[in-house]
């Protein structure tokens, strides 16, 4: 007598059935991964803005808080602060003039600063942080408030310079305040 041997295995639809929920389990994988990578992105963009603005602010609330002098210049897109030579590579007896304005390269417009010694008579200009949206006076401008008041206006830019945020700070100057 012949035995049939069973043969054990999976049925057409038992395949069918196992790759469609192989396939929702891999999409659903994608969907995470995508949404991961774009909030991933969104993050990045908002640290690289908060760590410019941070070190904007700070910068310049440093300068003018301590400043001998504040000169808003009259196009207002830039600024001219005379301090202390005090931690700077000026003789003691000197003071260092400083000026803030925006400038542009390949594109991309940054805070650039400008400094030099009573004694010297070249201007030693560097390009502090990127990121602001365009070189016009409303992306960087200053407004004597009287007293020594100051009110900063930044524009950030965002998504790509497509857009800005607009930042408005209001710093205090020391020796004009209390003198």
């Amino acid at each position: 007598m012949m035995l049939y041997q069973r043969q054990s295995g999976f049925t057409l639809v038992e395949l069918m059935v196992a790759m469609a929920i192989g396939t929702l389990i891999t999409l659903g994988a994608g969907q995470l991964f995508l949404t991961t990578f774009q909030t991933f992105k969104k993050v990045d963009e908002l640290s690289r803005k908060q760590e410019s603005l941070v070190f904007i602010t700070g910068v310049m609330i440093q300068d003018i808080r301590s400043a001998i002098n504040v000169d808003v210049e009259s196009d207002a897109a830039a600024i001219g602060l005379l301090v202390s030579s005090a931690g700077s590579r000026c003789d003691e007896d000197e003071n260092l003039e400083k000026r803030y304005f925006l400038s542009e390269k390949n594109g991309k417009f940054s805070l650039s600063v400008s400094r030099k010694c009573d004694s010297e008579s070249r201007w030693y200009t560097e390009p502090l942080v990127e990121g602001f949206y365009d070189d016009s006076e409303e992306s960087f401008s200053f407004e004597d408030l009287d007293d020594g008041l100051y009110q900063m206006t930044i524009r950030l830019a965002t998504q790509n310079g497509e857009s800005y945020e607009k930042h408005m700070l209001r710093i205090q100057n020391r020796a004009e305040a209390f003198p």
